[in-house]
Parts: C-alpha cells; structure tokens; sequence
C-alpha cells in the first residue's frame, strides 16, 4: 500500500519514484530529479486513502538543486533526527528531519548537507595549481569546475556550467583560471564563493591551456595552433604554427622564455618566444605524443603511445627506454633536476631519479598506486613538495615526496596567501543586506524585549493566581489532614482493644490444647510399650523357627547330594556304552563307504565308454543331416523362386482379367446405348413409312 501511495505521488510530478525509507512518524520517498517528498501520520480522512490502517499527509517535497538527478538509496539514523540519501551521482547528503516541516523548496539556502566532501563523478579532466596560495583547481566530464584547498583537504568553491570543460589552467596569484570550452575558452575570476567570466576567447575545442609559470602569460591551444596571451592586457601577442595535428600538452620554461609542444602529428617542438623560432625539434612516426617538458640543461622528456621514455637533446634521439606500460604526462622538479615523475594508463605513477640510469636493460624506478584509471592530468607544486594526479575515475590525488627544499622553507616563512577577490557590487550588496540584518536585529531586540515585558507581566500575573489557589489548597488539606488524624486515632483505640482480646482468647486456647496433647502423649506412650513387648516375643519365636528350618535345610542337601551322585554315575556308564558304540558304527561306515566307491568308479567308467559310442554315432548322424538339410534348402529356394514366378504370372492374368472384364462392361454399356438409340429411330422411320407413300 504505501508503495501505491508513493507511485501516484510520483505520477502527480512527471517523476519516478526510486525508493522508499519508513520511520515512526511516516515515511520518506526519493524520486527522479534529486525531488525528496516526506509523508507523515495524520487523523484526517479526506488527505489520502487508508493504508495499514494509518492515514499519510505529505509534510514537504523538497530537491537537491545542485544535482537533478535520481536519489538511489535512503537511510534513516536510530534517533530518527537525520537522513542519508546517496544520489546517482556518487553523492551523499543529510537532512534534518525534525525540521522538515519548516523547511521551504526554494529557498536560496539548501535545506540538504553534503556528508563528505562533494567531488568528481566522472573523469577528470583538467587540474593545475597555484603558488601563493595551497590550492589546486579540477575540471571533469560532470561539467564541474572545483577548487580544492590541498593544505586544509577541503572544497573551495565548486561551480557546474551547462558545457563540459576541456581543460583548466590556474593563475600562480590564485586569483584567476583559465577554463578552455568547446567553442571558447574563459578567463575567470576566483571570488568569495563565486567563480565569474573576466573575459571570453573565441577558440574550437581548446583541450591544453597554461598560465607561464610568471603568470604574465598564458598558452591557449586552438586545434593545431599555440596561441599566446598577455594575461593582463588579454592581447594576442603571438601564434606558433607548426603542427599539423591536435596539440596534446604544453609546458613553459623555469623563466618562461621558452616552450615546449607535444602533438598527435608525432613532433615535439621546442619554441623560442622571444623570436617565435623553434629551437629545437624531434618527430618520431607511429607515436601520438601526449606530453613533453625541458630541464634547465635543455633536455627535452617525452612520452605518447608506443610505451616508451624518449630523451631528446639538440633534436637528437638520445635514448628511448621501453616500458611495460604507457605513459600519459610528465612532471620534473625544480633546478637542477633530480626528479621526473609520470602518469600510467594503469592508474599509479612512476617516479625516476635524475639522470636517468639504465641497471642492464631495466630502468630503475618507483610505483605508486592511487588511481583504478588513467591518470589524465599531473603537475607538482612550486617548492616540489607535493605532487598532484588526476583520473579517469574521478579521483583527485595529492603526493608528498618528502624532499623538502630551501625554497619551500622560504615559502614557509612568508606563509600562504590570504587575499580573495570580491566585486564592488558584491561588496557593496553584501554592506546593503548588514545594514539590512542589523536593522532587522534592532527590531527583533526590541520586539524580544517587549515580548520579554510581556511575558513577565503575565508571569507575575500567573504566579499571584498560583499562590492563591496554593493557599486555598493548603488551608483544604489542613483540615482534610486533622480529619483524617482524628479517625486514625479512633481506628488505633479499636485495634488495641480488639487485639487485646483476641490475645486472652488465644491463651485460653493454648492452655486447653496443651492439656489434650499431654493425654495423648500418655496414650501413645502407654501403646508403644505394649507394641515393644509384642515385638521380643515375635524375635524369639523368629529364631527358634530359623534353627528349625536350618536343620530341615542341611537334611535335604544331604539327600539331593545323594540322589545325583547316583545319576551321574547311571549317566557315566551309559556314555561309556554310547561310545564304543559309535566306534563300531563308524567302522563299519567306513567298509560300506569304500566297497560303495569302488562300485561308483566301475559304474561310471561303464557309462563313459557307452554314452562316447552313442555321441559317436549321434556325430555321424549330425553330419549326414546337415548334409540332407543343404540339398533340401536348395530344393526350398527353387519351389520358393517357381512359386514366385508362378504368382506373378497369376497376377498378370488376373490383371488381364479385370482389364478383360472391364472391357467387356464397357463393350456391353456402350450396346445397350445403341440398342436404346435404335428402338426410337425404328419406330420414327414405321411412322414416316406411310406419309411418303400417299404423298407419292
């Protein structure tokens, strides 16, 4: 039934209903489009029909606005204070259901609480950092865009926009980001708890973009061309063309002077930005290249999709190291280079020492796990101590190397960076809503004091009624107390004196029982010594008759001993006697057995030699049957084949017969019609006779 109930509920808003969670006061039903409606027990007959013998009123529907979509499990705690619901999403929230019923739908302040810390449901697949403050900026295919304080492991902002972005790039301030669309790419501003479009690019598909590493400049890929903007001035100050496919990843020099470019054309460029030239250049066939970056001494580090480490210097192939699995991105630390991390298909990193060292034709390295998928983006932080990865699987890692620097001590020294942006309006409609809520706060103090006047006055009241009816009360129980004391005093003298008279009857009572029970002790003294009397007498009557029968006893031992002495010696000699008995029998059985024997040899040897006579001539005779019965079998078959051919020709005759039979019906079928055609045309030819000859 309260399925049902659910059902229609759900019908009535265009939704379906995915679960539903019972408590004591009714129960809870999650729908499509993160909607959550909450029924009660109610006494009125006209809300909703009778089930199970409860009547159900819906209390409130609210939704979880950031996420539209379908709640799939509920749970309720023990105190039945709170709710758990798990989105489709991968998303836990709580509501507090003993508020339920004041909460509104549209209100602007969610009415739900994330359980955990909201994150990513599908890939990620943008991610990048900053250096003046512990922040880390996402991107994913959930059309989200998230700012994470890594120090504090905390969400910063979360922002979802009705595109999916490709990729995202943050500013070293902290400030600002870049966020690269399908048809464009936004410079945004990070505010309080906003993130806002600065500035709008026209750009197709942008998946790498990066701020340098001053943040004067950012790199924005358009298909297979590297554009170059002032970040301040948002001017196009230059475009790298040299690609001719996709370009996968982008990576600035330590003094942003220099870039590198990795494409699916299987070319990695190294660009001079100061004359906008390529200063160096490799192209590997077969290899889709996905990331690239330089070290201070101009080694270029690159990886793509033939599983393979490849070392370029002067644009020449150095070293390629085969690996057992694909790389995907690559990160080095700070000068001089001592470390070079990279991403796997696999999901862990792997982390080199440089420079890179062969052991035999193994390269020496460190695994990691912390992904299930592949890992999309990795960047390491500014003092080298933290590493950051990014999945497909939705999952945002932080690393710590624990190889702390000078230079993250000197950033710890001047600590992180608490500056925010706030917009003018922002500020000044956040002044206008304080002025807003202290005036609200000076009328509700007022109004409170005035409630607060109100309330003591009709306490003072109350408390004056209460004190008089308490009197009253007391004066009534006063008197109802000497009452009841006067009866108890009465009801006291009549149990005294009751008592007392019941103890005189009870001694009386004693004395006379005491005096019955002393003449029946007597009388049972008295009937005990008779019985004690009677008792010896029995005890030596006892033992003259035990000594009598004892005598009788040993006498008739003596004659049973007697009498079967005598039969045992009968019985002895009669065994003597049956035994030269049986020996004699068994002789003579013995002379019968061998004279019968040798009569049993002489007879079979008599058979044997007669019966082999008769199986002799039985042979013979077998022989001359068999031979008989091969001529008759000849003789069978030819009667068998003469009866054959005869039947056939019988069956041709009779065939013949029948088709002579039928021609004969036919023949005489075919006479009777010529006889019937005959009959008229005589009479015809009588009846036309005359005419003609009077007409002659």
């Amino acid at each position: 039934p309260l399925c049902a109930l659910a059902v229609r509920r759900a019908a009535s808003i265009n939704a379906e209903y995915m679960g539903i969670m019972t408590y004591s006061k009714g129960f809870v039903m999650g729908c499509e489009g993160g909607c959550l409606i909450v029924f009660e027990k109610s006494d009125e007959k006209d809300l909703y029909k009778e089930v199970n013998k409860q009547i159900y009123k819906e209390v409130n529907k609210l939704s979880v606005h950031e996420h539209l979509v379908s709640v799939t499990n509920l749970a309720i705690s023990p105190s039945e204070e709170s709710l758990v619901l798990a989105l489709e999403n991968h998303q836990a929230y709580t509501l507090n259901l003993s508020q339920v019923e004041v909460m509104k739908d549209d209100s602007q302040e969610s009415n739900f609480h994330p359980l955990t810390t909201p994150s990513h449901f599908r890939a990620v697949t943008g991610l990048d950092h900053c250096i003046r403050k512990p922040l880390i900026v996402t991107c994913g295919v959930d059309r989200s865009v998230r700012v994470w304080n890594w120090h504090d492991k905390n969400l910063v902002i979360s922002k979802t926009f009705k595109q999916d972005p490709l990729c995202v790039t943050m500013h070293p301030s902290g400030l600002n980001i870049l966020v690269g669309f399908s048809d464009r790419v936004r410079l945004m501003n990070l505010l309080m708890d906003d993130i806002r479009t600065f500035k709008e690019f026209t750009m197709k598909g942008c998946r790498e973009a990066r701020f340098s590493n001053g943040g004067q400049y950012f790199a924005a890929v358009n298909g297979s061309t590297i554009q170059i903007y002032n970040t301040y001035t948002c001017t196009n100050i230059l475009n790298l063309r040299a690609h001719t496919a996709k370009v996968l990843s982008v990576h600035w020099s330590l003094d942003d002077s220099s870039l590198v470019s990795a494409s699916m054309d299987s070319s990695v460029l190294e660009w001079d930005l100061r004359g906008a030239t390529r200063t160096q250049e490799h192209q590997h066939k077969g290899c889709s290249y996905t990331s690239a970056i330089n070290t201070s001494d101009g080694t270029i580090y690159c990886v793509g999709s033939d599983s393979s480490l490849k070392v370029v210097l002067q644009s020449v192939l150095k070293k390629i190291i085969e690996l057992p699995v694909t790389l995907t991105n690559l990160a080095t630390t700070r000068p001089p280079e001592k470390l070079l991390i990279a991403g796997t298909k696999a999901g862990f990193i792997k982390a080199f020492t440089l420079p890179l060292r062969t052991k035999g034709n193994r390269l020496g390295y460190h695994e990691y796990q912390c992904h299930t998928k592949m890992v999309t983006r990795l960047c390491m932080s500014h003092d080298d101590s933290m590493i950051f990865t990014s999945s497909e699987d939705g999952t945002v890692g932080v690393w710590n190397t624990r190889q702390i620097s000078s230079k993250k001590k000197e950033l710890q020294q001047l600590g992180w960076a608490e500056e925010i942006l706030v917009t003018k309006s922002d500020l000044q409609n956040r002044m206008k809503q304080m002025e807003k809520l202290k005036k609200k706060v000076e009328d509700l103090r007022l109004h409170n004091e005035y409630e607060i006047r109100m309330k003591e006055m009709n306490y003072q009241e109350k408390l004056r009624e209460v004190n008089e009816k308490f009197k009253q009360e007391l004066e009534q129980d006063r008197q109802k107390y000497q009452t009841l004391k006067d009866e108890r005093d009465g009801l006291k003298r009549k149990y005294e004196n009751t008592l007392k008279t019941l103890a005189e009857k009870h001694q009386d009572n004693l004395l006379e029982l005491e005096a019955y029970h002393q003449q029946k002790i007597l009388a049972e003294q008295k009937r005990y010594e008779d019985l004690q009397k009677k008792l010896e007498d029995a005890r030596a009557r006892w033992s003259s008759e035990d000594k009598q029968r004892a005598r009788q006893y040993h006498q008739e031992i003596r004659e049973l001993e007697q009498e079967y002495e005598t039969k045992i010696q009968l019985e002895e000699e009669l065994t003597t006697q049956l035994t030269q008995a049986e020996a004699e029998i068994k002789k003579e059985f013995g002379e019968t057995k061998i004279l019968i024997e040798d009569d049993a040899d002489r007879e079979i040897t008599q058979l044997k030699t007669e019966y082999d006579e008769i199986l002799k001539a039985e042979r013979v005779q077998t022989l001359e049957l068999r031979g008989n019965n091969g001529m008759l079998k000849r003789e069978f078959a030819g009667l068998q084949q003469k009866i054959k051919n005869g039947n056939d020709k019988m069956q041709k005759s009779v065939d013949i017969q029948k088709k002579l039979v039928d021609e004969i019906k036919r023949l005489e079928k075919d006479i009777e019609g010529y006889e019937k055609e005959k009959v008229p045309n005589c009479v015809a030819a009588r009846l036309r006779l005359p005419r003609h000859t009077g007409d002659r």
